[in-house]
């Protein structure tokens, strides 16, 4: 009903109830056209009947806890700086996203941050490579991005935070893994600090891996059988089929790559595409 109120086509309202309940958080996002979309943190929550015989919705969400309304008056269209804290809420609140995917990249002090390459330069620093520089030191640049004509600034993420805004807004992360040290093929020493993380935020369920890597899938499929993962691909074929079928891996192609017989194949065999 609040959302019938608002008067633009692009404006929109977020409501978030993040209580102490299993089922927390649960968020709605409607528009101006009555549209409405929702997540539930966990769906498959079952309580007794409350002491009236009716469900008890008190017990499913928690008393104790927030409830936060957003209103999006979609005055811009607010793209932002990639891979930051601001992009990351803005997908959240102002677009109304179920999921926010992230990069991630090593310092030299061994955190992990969101970025997609060891350099800074398409947002304005060229003195500085990730795995050359600590957190500290990353952390006191200003990034910045021009999109239409716009000029956007923001300041560099860490996975940390990241996934603290997905917790926060209820929404499910896509945290992809790219070549850094203890990230790799040949080294996946930091990825029990990266599952710590995931775990610390409670998103193990919610959490989708997906990297090009198919040694760090594999490793990941070994000994964090709990993860969602999928395997980043050009192209496919049908031995790349066969072999997340094997491991219970999911895909995510090029759809400039992807034909019809592949696409019959993946059909064939249930294995879900992205």
């Amino acid at each position: 009903m609040m959302g019938v109120l608002l008067k633009g086509d692009k404006d929109t309202l977020t409501v978030k109830m993040n209580g102490s309940g299993p089922a927390s958080p649960v968020v709605a996002v409607a528009n101006s056209k009555g549209q409405v979309k929702g997540y539930i943190g966990d769906r498959n929550v079952q309580l007794p009947l409350n002491s009236k015989g009716k469900l008890d919705v008190s017990g499913a969400i928690g008393k104790d806890g927030f409830l936060t309304v957003i209103k999006d008056l979609g005055l811009k269209e607010q793209i932002l700086v990639e891979n930051t804290r601001e992009a990351f809420v803005n997908g959240a609140t102002h677009f109304g996203y179920n999921g926010l995917e992230c990069d991630v990249k090593v310092t030299i002090d061994s955190q992990l941050v969101c970025w997609h390459d060891d350099h800074l330069k398409r947002v304005g620093v060229d003195s500085l490579l990730i795995p050359n520089s600590t957190l500290a030191e990353l952390q006191t640049l200003t990034l910045t991005q021009i999109r239409k004509d716009v000029t956007y600034t923001a300041h560099l993420c860490t996975v940390d935070e990241y996934l603290g805004i997905c917790q926060e807004y209820g929404v499910f992360p896509v945290v992809e893994l790219k070549w850094a040290i203890g990230l790799n093929n040949n080294d996946m020493t930091l990825f029990p600090e990266l599952f710590a993380l995931i775990e610390k935020h409670g998103l193990v369920e919610e959490t989708v891996i997906l990297t090009s890597m198919q040694q760090s899938i594999a490793y990941i499929r070994e000994h964090y059988p709990q993860l969602q993962c999928q395997w980043l691909r050009h192209q496919v074929t049908t031995e790349d089929i066969a072999w997340c079928l094997e491991w219970g891996v999911n895909l995510s192609v090029n759809n400039s790559n992807f034909d019809s017989d592949i696409a019959q194949a993946c059909k064939e065999a249930n294995l879900p595409v992205a």
